[in-house]
């Protein structure tokens, strides 16, 4: 059995929420159906996950590292390689699609072209994002068009998307904090590092505490919902996706 370094990044996170494995969750279950998901999860409702992991070696990123790219202008699309993942997630969910909710986990892996902010996986799921404006161009919104992988008619199996992530909040609290009273870089010179360091001490900052979250996107259109009560992590975040005539947007 192989664990991706995504899956162990997952399984830390139930274990936060003191899941323990082979009972609370189970890696690539027997479910008596010929493919199988990555976890199933006893939580409210057994539900089922797949972990879907970037890579270097996906066509965006190489074609990035190709030396004749290197000096000129290069257009990323920003949806294709995550709807690549949503359809991935969908053949993998097919047979469990009346009987499980299903969630889809994206994690960065080692890719530099992975467009996985929030807003980013919306447009990838519900549709290329666009700004829609009033005739005399008073009023704008943002709204989600065209190319969507999830509607009311389509895709109903996934229950949500999330990414999962480290982050170090501390540290990014203590960077504000320490230029607002200090002066440029350059000005402190070598000792940089180590005033840092020490001042972060003396605030009570610990710069190297990691936490790991999820960033979730719920599908509405879902045949089997996913209770948000499952993403209760500290620094979690949940986005609900809201119907507006034949547009969505998020909440």
């Amino acid at each position: 059995m192989t664990v991706t370094s995504s899956e162990k990044l997952f399984e830390e996170y139930l274990s936060k929420k003191g899941l323990v494995a082979d009972k609370d969750f189970f890696y690539e279950p027997d479910l008596g159906k010929p493919k199988r998901p990555d976890y199933l999860v006893r939580i409210n409702a057994d539900t089922l996950f797949e972990i879907k992991e970037f890579s270097r070696e996906s066509k965006a990123d190489r074609y990035m590292r190709t030396p004749e790219n290197f000096s000129v202008a290069i257009r990323l699309d920003p949806y294709s390689q995550t709807r690549e993942k949503i359809g991935q997630a969908r053949k993998k969910f097919k047979d469990y699609k009346n009987d499980y909710p299903c969630v889809l986990i994206l994690h960065k892996g080692d890719s530099f072209t992975a467009g996985l902010d929030t807003q980013l996986i919306a447009g990838s799921a519900y549709g290329d994002i666009s700004l829609r404006m009033s005739p005399d161009g008073s009023n704008s919104q943002w709204i989600f068009d065209k190319n969507g992988e999830l509607s009311p008619k389509k895709n109903t199996t996934l229950s949500a998307i999330a990414v999962i992530e480290e982050i170090y909040p501390e540290k990014a609290v203590a960077g504000k904090e320490f230029w607002k009273e200090h002066e440029m870089p350059e000005m402190l010179g070598n000792d940089l590092l180590q005033v840092y360091e020490a001042w972060c001490k003396s605030k009570g900052y610990n710069i190297r505490k990691r936490y790991v979250r999820l960033r979730t996107i719920i599908n509405p259109f879902a045949k089997k919902p996913i209770s948000q009560d499952f993403f209760d992590q500290k620094y979690d975040e949940v986005s609900v996706i809201k119907v507006t005539g034949k547009f969505v947007r998020v909440k």
